[in-house]
């Protein structure tokens, strides 16, 4: 398999993680995650001295340090996406220190276009993954940045206010989940279709897959099953990827495989299947 070589940046400073992704291998793309911008303890604190009943830091029972606590995993999660992955391999790094002033500027363009693009430039990345964490709408923004074009390529906002107050929900899974997101619209994985495993009245039932915990399949996640088509527009013929079915994980079998169970579709994925044509299947956007 042909590999390229993905650098990752990110925690107190920038942490330096090295990453392996399927590619050519004469081509290396470099990815730098700044150390996310989160509200401070006493901003936390000051929330919460906000009396209104609609205010969620007020009503929650938990503390100004307890929810500081929280928030500090966040780039930690988004970080396992791509440790979970074998296309990627985390190696630490020496950080580099950034001062308090510099930090505080993360915040805004000019920083992204500035100090650390430059820093980017310096240490090979080609593109940079920034979190903004909004304690009044409780979203986490994440964005991937283009350095050579200097343009932001994909956005994610994540709506974390019913896992960050309440405990139905824990907070890693909407964080992990939209990290899959953004990183499949910038790295789309395709993992085949290998076999309809189980049949019933000309309806595809269960189907084996070519991935497994290397590509953090994990048990109970929604996946699409898609057939990649040719389409004209504007006189222009460019590559579609139709959704035709969409699949539950029901078994992950290893490193590899998985056995996931069709939720609709099931008719058109068999005569797919029947008639030669190869499907795949990859993370919801």
């Amino acid at each position: 398999m042909l590999f390229k070589r993905i650098k990752l940046i990110f925690g107190a400073g920038f942490l330096l993680l090295s990453l392996t992704v399927c590619a050519q291998p004469d081509k290396k793309t470099g990815i730098s995650i700044i150390e996310f911008y989160l509200p401070k303890l006493a901003d936390i604190e000051q929330k919460k001295r906000e009396k209104r009943s609609e205010n969620p830091y007020f009503t929650t029972a938990s503390s100004a340090g307890e929810i500081h606590a929280k928030l500090q995993k966040l780039q930690s999660f988004v970080a396992g996406v791509f440790g979970e992955d074998s296309r990627f391999v985390l190696i630490e790094r020496n950080s580099l220190n950034l001062v308090q002033k510099e930090k505080e500027l993360q915040k805004s363009e000019d920083f992204i276009d500035g100090y650390v693009v430059g820093q980017g430039k310096n240490i090979g990345a080609d593109y940079l993954l920034t979190g903004d964490f909004d304690p009044n709408s409780n979203t986490l923004s994440l964005s991937f940045f283009s350095v050579s074009e200097q343009t932001t390529v994909a956005k994610e906002s994540i709506d974390l206010q019913k896992a960050l107050f309440g405990f139905a929900v824990p907070l890693r899974d909407p964080v992990v989940e939209g990290a899959r997101r953004i990183s499949a619209r910038v790295f789309p994985l395709l993992m085949t279709v290998v076999e309809a495993t189980e049949v019933k009245k000309d309806k595809a039932k269960t189907l084996l897959i070519a991935g497994g915990l290397k590509r953090g399949v994990k048990k109970g996640q929604v996946l699409d099953v898609k057939i990649k088509e040719e389409r004209e527009a504007d006189g222009v013929v460019q590559t579609y990827y139709r959704t035709v079915a969409q699949v539950e994980v029901e078994k992950v079998e290893d490193d590899n495989f998985s056995i996931v169970a069709v939720k609709d579709g099931n008719e058109e994925v068999k005569k797919l299947l029947d008639s030669g044509k190869k499907l795949y299947c990859t993370f919801k956007l």
